[in-house]
């Protein structure tokens, strides 16, 4: 790995990326790049933005990075960025 990167120093939990995508490929493509090339992220994949609006609720923390699909069926990736922004109490700031 890098020898920048030192996780026997500080005891923190690893960054979250959660990616929302409804294209199965896609979804294992990345999981597959995070699996390889940047492992101490923890990744989580959701299929629809109604199935990740669901886990956000149990979540203790916000993720570090969300990564959206802008055209899902059902749900928007714009549609599920507004929800985000609201379940967790952030406004706008742009």
């Amino acid at each position: 790995m890098y020898s920048f990167i030192r996780n026997d120093l500080i005891a923190m939990p690893p960054p979250i990326v959660c990616l929302v995508d409804d294209n199965v490929d896609f979804r294992l493509l990345a999981s597959t790049v995070f699996d390889k090339y940047i492992p101490w992220y923890s990744l989580q994949v959701f299929a629809d933005g109604r199935q990740f609006l669901e886990h956000l609720v149990l979540m203790e923390s916000k993720p570090n990075l969300v990564i959206l699909d802008q055209h899902m069926p059902d749900l928007s990736g714009y549609q599920v960025l507004l929800a985000f922004r609201t379940c967790w109490g952030i406004e706008k700031d742009w």
